[in-house]
């Protein structure tokens, strides 16, 4: 697979509890569960969970204060390995669609 970030993530390791919204048959579900920021750019944030993160869904990381850790992230991709499944977010929604322009406030934005 061919590389397409524009700047190298930094490598860390970040505990964190995140809430994801999930919509089934028109009943909107609130989940909250616990995964690892495993990366971060000013573009986005890998995130590693046992819950599988859908591509599309808007996760919101219930921040216990910790400098640096992102407030949301929107799911670009994920995969699943060893049980274990990792997704890469982004802070905008600019590539969901024609005519989206929707960002995250408070957040260095650029490319990775």
């Amino acid at each position: 697979m061919q590389e397409r970030r524009r700047t190298q993530r930094e490598k860390v390791s970040i505990e964190i509890q995140f809430a994801v919204t999930e919509f089934e048959r028109g009943t909107a579900t609130r989940l909250v569960t616990k995964g690892r920021i495993v990366d971060m750019c000013p573009g986005g944030f890998g995130l590693e969970t046992e819950h599988p993160p859908q591509k599309g869904y808007v996760i919101t990381v219930i921040n216990d204060g910790r400098e640096g850790t992102p407030p949301y992230g929107w799911v670009k991709w994920t995969e699943q390995k060893d049980g274990v499944f990792r997704a890469g977010l982004g802070y905008s929604f600019r590539d969901s669609g024609p005519g989206s322009d929707l960002q995250f406030p408070d957040i260095q934005r650029g490319s990775c």
